[in-house]
């Protein structure tokens, strides 16, 4: 062997050289690591997709309870056997669910033959993990409309046109003239778009049967309209 042979072979090591060795004096090569890398990248993007379908079913059960009790308090409010005021019932559903910070509005509508019951409401969930991508909120919002309405509501209107209507009132009128004045006022007042309105006149002294055939008769004739004398 030559002397150049043994000068270059004087620094080696005897036997196999390991990995580490050679990553030590090849650190550009070295390969110790990468899949760890690898796992924790796949780590925060498992823990990111299941943080938004945690943070997505927070707000679809919260919306979905909103929404029951919503439609259970508006068509509770709504019904025309309801004794109580409709807006009270709508918040005593929400205070009896504990729902009731998050009820915004409550509006009714009614009439002679109808009621109808508006409600809204709205909760923040306040997600956990959607502020990774840039959600700071998310609001679970909630309407509901319901109505009860009867058709062929009939008003009986009796007045009286005897003699003593004739008197003169303290304002200058007659009885009679205040009457009819206040009647028309009634009728208009019950008067709805889709309320029917009929005539039928029955004189002093005249048998009921006539007034019923009267009625009967005068239904075509007078149909949408509410006027009196």
């Amino acid at each position: 062997m030559s002397q150049l042979d043994a000068d270059q072979t004087a620094g080696r090591p005897k036997g196999p050289v390991s990995r580490h060795d050679s990553a030590r004096k090849h650190p550009a090569r070295a390969e110790d690591g990468n899949l760890t890398i690898f796992a924790l990248c796949l780590f925060v993007l498992m823990a990111m997709i299941g943080g938004v379908a945690v943070d997505l079913m927070r707000y679809e059960a919260m919306r979905t309870s909103l929404q029951n009790t919503l439609d259970r308090a508006t068509l509770a409010a709504a019904s025309l056997s309801q004794q109580l005021d409709a807006e009270d019932v709508v918040t005593d559903y929400f205070d009896k669910a504990g729902l009731a910070e998050y009820l915004r509005a409550v509006s009714v509508e009614e009439g002679l033959n109808y009621r109808e019951v508006v409600a809204d409401a709205r909760a923040s969930t306040n997600p956990f993990f959607l502020h990774m991508i840039g959600v700071k909120e998310m609001d679970a919002p909630g309407h509901s409309m319901a109505e009860q309405r009867m058709t062929n509501v009939e008003i009986v209107l009796v007045l009286d046109v005897s003699g003593s209507m004739a008197t003169v009132s303290p304002n200058g009128l007659t009885r009679l003239v205040n009457l009819r004045n206040a009647a028309n006022e009634f009728v208009q007042r019950q008067r709805g778009p889709h309320l029917d309105c009929h005539r039928a006149v029955q004189r002093p002294g005249e048998p009921r049967c006539r007034l019923a055939g009267a009625l009967q008769r005068a239904k075509p004739a007078w149909r949408g309209q509410c006027e009196l004398l």
